[in-house]
C-alpha cells in the first residue's frame, strides 16, 4: 500500500492468460524454439501446449479488452499482432463499468480508499498474526487512526481472535458480494476463502517517553543556566584570561541554550562540555598567572593523558572536527570535579 502501485495492462479488469491451440498462434521465438526442439525429441504436442500456457511469456501480451466489438475495441485493424484473447466479449471494461460488482468497480474501490486515506501512505506498519497458517494481517497506525487490513489467502474457512474488538461500522472495505454480518466489538472471526475486510478506527498514539524526555530536557537546560550563572559570576576575576574567541563562543553558547527543547540530547552535550572547557581554562589561566609572566605558551591538559597548546584549544563551534567534540566529552567527565 505505501509503495507505488503497479497495475498490468487488463489486470483492473481481471484478463486471464490466453491458450490458444497453435503454436503458430505465439509469436514469441523462446516459445517456438522450445517447441521446435522438445516436438523433435518425440514429446507430445497437447504436452508441449500444456507447458507453454504455465511459462509462455505471449499468455500475458494480448491486447487490452475495451469492449466487445472487433478486436476487443484495441483496433480497427483486420489483424492484430498477436490474437485477442476469445473471452473478450464477457470480459471488457464496458461491460464492468456498469457493473458495481466488477473486478474494475473493486480495484477503483481501492484506490479511492488509498488516495482518500493518508494512513495507507505514511501509517507505520505492523504485522499481527504472523503465525496463523491462513491470514495475512498488518496495522497501519498514524496519530488519529488504525486501519486493520485482514485477508484470508486459502481457499479453506479461517478463523482467528484479535486483541482489539472491531465493529461493523468501522468496515471500510469487504470483496464479498453479500453485506457482512452486524458485529460490535468483535474480538474472533470467521472469514470465508479468500475473504478481504479492512477496517479504520479511531486511535491516539501514546507517548510514554514524552513527558520524560521533555523534563530530561530541562534538566539539561537548568544544568546548562547554572554552568552560565557560575561562568559570569566568576567573570570580573577571570574576563582578562579568556580569549576573544572564547568569549564570543560564550555568548553563543548563552544563547543556545535559551531554547533547550529544540535542540537534540547531544547538542545538549555540546554545550555543556564546551562550556566546562572554558571554564576550566580560565580558571586554570586565573591560578597560573604568576607562570604566565615566565612562559610565553600555556598548555592545557584536555584530558589526563594528552597535552594540547592553548590556542588550539579555543572554541570554535562552527568549524570543530567530529573528535575535538568527543574530546571535550571526554573532558568534561574527568574534570567535572574542577568546574
Amino acid at each position: 500500500f505505501s509503495c507505488f502501485i503497479y497495475l498490468f495492462i487488463g489486470q483492473e479488469i481481471g484478463m486471464t492468460n490466453v491458450r490458444f491451440p497453435s503454436i503458430t498462434d505465439y509469436p514469441d521465438v523462446a516459445a517456438r524454439n522450445f517447441y521446435n526442439l522438445e516436438l523433435a525429441k518425440g514429446i507430445d504436442h497437447n504436452e508441449l501446449m500444456q507447458l507453454i500456457y504455465i511459462t509462455g511469456r505471449d499468455n500475458a501480451r494480448t491486447p487490452m479488452q475495451w469492449d466487445d466489438s472487433l478486436n476487443a475495441g484495441f483496433s480497427t485493424a483486420q489483424q492484430t499482432w498477436i490474437g485477442i484473447n476469445p473471452n473478450y466479449v464477457r470480459i471488457n471494461v464496458t461491460q464492468q463499468e456498469k457493473d458495481d460488482t466488477s473486478v474494475l468497480s473493486y480495484y477503483k474501490r481501492l484506490i479511492r480508499l488509498r488516495k482518500e486515506n493518508d494512513i495507507f501512505i505514511y501509517g507505520a506498519y505492523d504485522l499481527i498474526l504472523s503465525n496463523h497458517k491462513q491470514i495475512f494481517g498488518y496495522t497501519r497506525t498514524s496519530d488519529t487512526k488504525r486501519a486493520y487490513v485482514l485477508t484470508n489467502l486459502t481457499d479453506r474457512v479461517a478463523q482467528f481472535t484479535l486483541y482489539q474488538g472491531l465493529s461493523s461500522s468501522q468496515l471500510v472495505l469487504s470483496n464479498l458480494l453479500e453485506p457482512v454480518p452486524e458485529h460490535t466489538d468483535e474480538k474472533s472471526f470467521k472469514f470465508h476463502p479468500y475473504e478481504i475486510r479492512v477496517y479504520m478506527i479511531d486511535h491516539k498514539k501514546k507517548e510514554p517517553h514524552h513527558h520524560h524526555k521533555k523534563k530530561h530536557a530541562l534538566d539539561q537546560s537548568e544544568d546548562v543556566q547554572s554552568t552560565l550563572s557560575t561562568e559570569v559570576k566568576g567573570k570580573d576575576d577571570t574576563s582578562g584570561s579568556l580569549t576573544k574567541k572564547q568569549k564570543a563562543a560564550l555568548k553563543k553558547l548563552e544563547q543556545m541554550s535559551q531554547n533547550p527543547l529544540h535542540q537534540s540530547e547531544q547538542s545538549q552535550k555540546d554545550i555543556i562540555s564546551a562550556l566546562a572547557e572554558a571554564t576550566e581554562k580560565a580558571l586554570s589561566e586565573t591560578q597560573t598567572s604568576k607562570q604566565q609572566a615566565r612562559h610565553k605558551s600555556v598548555s592545557i591538559s584536555i584530558d589526563q593523558e594528552k597535552v594540547i597548546p592553548a590556542d588550539s584549544a579555543e572554541i570554535d563551534l562552527e568549524n570543530e572536527p567530529i573528535y575535538k567534540k568527543r574530546e571535550r566529552q571526554r573532558s568534561l567527565v574527568l574534570n567535572l570535579g574542577k568546574i
